[in-house]
């Protein structure tokens, strides 16, 4: 399908999509949701609904260690294969551990050892105000984002090619910019360590702090343009 025009998002390789200001995704009560294309079924306990208009989310307590998680299906399963994460996350703390150089807390989308994190900068000039995103692909791929500043809504993608070398073909994008690349391969593979697909707990079990409104996932790498498209298509909703 390619990229969409209008108020549209791209399609074209879409395996999950989670958006909370959609009745289709979570009607506002009960502990399970789907994505609005129905395929895969998330649940959750202690994370709250936020009832919030366009940018309802779902709030994450790193004190209460709350997490969502999702069914492990063959669409949520990439191996070495390529892949997109997508997600619109406001954080309160990237870091909550007993190092603030560790790699792995408040991870946003897992799937064993992979996905999206946030994390503390080591400069201690920024360690309490400040975050960065990465991405992981069984603990050691890493592309990194320059400081953010944490309270505000931030709209990350990342992205893996499987078929490139070890130090190529790993993105993050932050609000519709970036595509910095990161060292690092490794399959993607629900099962091994965690069995389902999570929102809000990294596998060393850092929790987010923070509010993730929606999440998007592709079966392949979304183009820089396509990135920015899908950024510009909800970025209203968040500013």
């Amino acid at each position: 399908m390619g990229v969409q025009r209008g108020p549209n998002i791209i399609t074209d390789g879409l395996v999950g999509y989670w958006d909370f200001s959609s009745k289709m995704c979570y009607g506002g009560s009960g502990s399970t949701c789907s994505d609005v294309a129905g395929r895969n079924i998330g649940t959750f306990s202690t994370p709250t609904f936020v009832n919030d208009g366009v940018k309802s989310a779902l709030r994450f307590d790193y004190t209460n260690s709350d997490i969502m998680t999702i069914q492990n299906t063959a669409q949520l399963t990439f191996g070495t294969g390529d892949f997109s994460v997508e997600a619109w996350v406001l954080c309160k703390q990237a870091w909550n551990g007993s190092s603030p150089g560790s790699k792995y807390p408040s991870v946003i989308v897992l799937g064993d050892q992979n996905g999206m994190a946030l994390f503390r900068p080591t400069d201690a000039a920024y360690a309490a105000t400040h975050f960065r995103a990465q991405i992981l692909v069984e603990g050691i791929t890493h592309s990194l984002t320059d400081d953010l500043p944490l309270n505000t809504w931030y709209h990350f993608v990342c992205t893996r090619t499987g078929t490139k070398t070890a130090n190529t073909g790993k993105y993050t994008y932050v609000n519709g910019d970036g595509g910095t690349t990161g060292a690092g391969d490794g399959n993607w593979v629900a099962g091994s360590g965690i069995p389902e697909w999570q929102m809000g707990r990294g596998y060393t079990n850092y929790y987010l702090d923070g509010d993730i409104a929606i999440v998007r996932v592709y079966n392949r790498v979304l183009t820089a343009a396509e990135v920015k498209s899908n950024y510009n298509q909800s970025k209203g909703r968040f500013q």
